[in-house]
């Protein structure tokens, strides 16, 4: 029967097998025509192809029990790769049928409830998202629909981070991470491991995330590229991505980076108009990091107030480019007075700036950079000054004990106050200290730095394995430094040590994430590869 052979197809590309499966029998019976349909939005997760003809397929609605059955299935295939593809009104498209259609079943029930959850996050509502989906689980795991069990606990995992709860997401995540495994399902995999990526990118861990992203465009077929490339170019993978957001967000970072406000303008435009929560919300932190006229979102506000100078994860891949900083300059980030605003900001946000008014402070080029850290701290302070026991804790990271610091601290102000004689003065006095300035001013913060662990994870994950030589050479740091440096990352586990002969590599691993099912990059060959694009091309 032609409805049998359909479904059966569903459920055989549902679980990755996209080899032949014989001749395509003729659709004659509304059954066979909507399954037909749910078998080729199966099969467009993997292989694209178009918009499923929804207002066609509902007309059928009121042909039975196993119509409405194919209906549920091709309606979810269309919600999700309407998901993948950044559309919110498609997945309202899709939406809008699928909590029509009758829940005669617990097993119909639970796929309406997993459908809101796609709903409930392309509008935004992270915080519901991750509460619905912990009862989407628990429906799914007890009527053994593995698929919606994994798809529950990764979009909850990406509410719980998105509204705020990281640790508890991280759990989740991972856990969501090993089902996939286990499951070997390919769809559920992708999803799975990319909310990973995300969530070890929040957690400050941009190399674990690269990991997975790397292994991750090696398998995924192309209907996921533009949830791969945003989460790419987040953690500052920019090169060779696909058209798509991470695309735009690419082209937004080098045009800042060359100097192109224009540009990037225009790029930040076309990401706004996408309308899609998700991407509004990263994209509203990294705008209110670099432009100093927007007020910084909560998740970076104690960093660019000054508050803290530990970077945000947030922030992580847009802090390294260089951007329009002077060519000798080493710091990551500035401190920006200009009448009200007085704030950090990193190198990019450099090009937002009018330099002819705004007079950039050079770098003394002193190896610990105290001259600067004790300036840019005053720069952040409010106006009529701040403590000299904080100033002195925010520029050493200890506490102020006078009659051992006292001198010290004397003469670290007296060189500040003499660098930065042409723009203003320290002034102290009743246990206060301010910086007062005749003008806008920019000054290097060396306290915002990326750790050289980082930097050395950053290449080891870029990488399938690399010797301490390959790393120095990479990183421009000496190999002494490098190696002493990779041999304490692998005593905190970190990294691991690969030893083959007289040579030594190292290599970056996450605990719970290994490289998709080999079935799933089988499969992916099915697919057109010679148009693929990505970090890894």
């Amino acid at each position: 029967m032609p409805a049998a052979w359909f479904r059966a197809a569903c459920e055989r590309v549902a679980k990755g097998e996209l080899g032949d499966q014989g001749p395509e029998p003729s659709p004659t019976t509304p059954e066979a025509q909507v399954w037909r349909w749910a078998w080729l939005g199966t099969r467009r997760r993997f292989l694209g192809g178009p918009p499923l003809p929804i207002e066609d397929l509902f007309r059928l609605l009121g042909c039975g029990p196993e119509v409405i059955a194919g209906l549920r299935w091709a309606l979810a295939e269309e919600l999700r790769s309407a998901a993948l593809a950044f559309d919110a009104p498609s997945v309202g498209r899709a939406h809008r049928p699928f909590s029509a259609l009758p829940d005669d079943s617990p097993t119909a029930r639970c796929q309406r409830e997993a459908a809101e959850l796609w709903w409930a996050y392309a509008q935004g509502h992270f915080a519901a998202c991750a509460e619905q989906a912990r009862g989407v689980e628990a429906q799914a795991l007890s009527l053994g629909l593995a698929p919606l069990v994994i798809e529950a606990a990764a979009l909850r995992a990406w509410g719980l981070a998105a509204s705020g709860s990281l640790d508890e997401a991280i759990k989740q995540g991972r856990r969501a991470s090993r089902m996939a495994r286990t499951e070997a399902l390919p769809q559920a995999e992708y999803l799975a491991h990319l909310v990973l990526a995300r969530l070890r990118r929040l957690a400050g861990g941009a190399h674990l995330a690269t990991r997975i992203l790397r292994a991750l465009w090696r398998v995924a077929p192309p209907t996921w590229a533009p949830w791969l490339g945003w989460e790419s170019a987040l953690t500052g993978m920019i090169d060779n991505l696909p058209a798509g957001p991470g695309q735009n967000l690419g082209e937004w970072i080098s045009a800042l980076n060359a100097g192109d406000p224009g540009r990037a303008e225009a790029q930040q435009r076309a990401l706004q108009s996408l309308g899609w929560p998700a991407i509004n919300t990263d994209l509203e932190a990294w705008i209110s990091a670099v432009d100093p006229r927007c007020p910084p979102v909560p998740a970076i506000a104690a960093w660019c107030e000054g508050q803290s100078a530990v970077t945000p994860p947030v922030l992580q891949g847009l802090l390294g480019w260089k951007g329009q900083a002077p060519a000798d300059d080493t710091a990551f980030a500035y401190v920006l007075v200009d009448g009200e605003i007085r704030r950090r900001l990193p190198r990019l946000g450099l090009s937002l700036i009018d330099r002819a008014r705004v007079h950039t402070l050079p770098q003394t080029h002193l190896k610990q950079g105290r001259t600067e850290m004790l300036l840019a701290a005053l720069a952040l302070a409010p106006p009529e000054g701040v403590a000299e026991v904080d100033c002195f804790h925010n520029v050493y990271g200890f506490p102020y004990e006078p009659e051992v610091h006292k001198g010290v601290f004397d003469v670290l102000i007296h060189r500040s106050r003499e660098h930065a004689s042409a723009l203003g003065t320290i002034v102290r006095g009743k246990g206060l200290i301010r910086l007062e300035l005749n003008g806008p001013i920019l000054i290097a913060d060396p306290r915002c730095t990326r750790p050289l662990g980082d930097a050395l994870l950053g290449v080891l994950a870029e990488s399938a394995g690399a010797s301490a030589k390959e790393v120095a050479k990479a990183t421009g740091v000496s190999l002494r430094l490098v190696q002493a440096t990779l041999q304490g990352l692998v005593k905190d586990g970190a990294c691991q040590l690969e030893k083959g002969g007289r040579e030594v590599r190292y290599l970056v691993e996450d605990t719970t994430f290994s490289e998709p099912t080999i079935r799933a990059q089988a499969n992916f060959r099915l697919t057109d590869r010679a148009n693929r694009s990505g970090p890894d091309g």
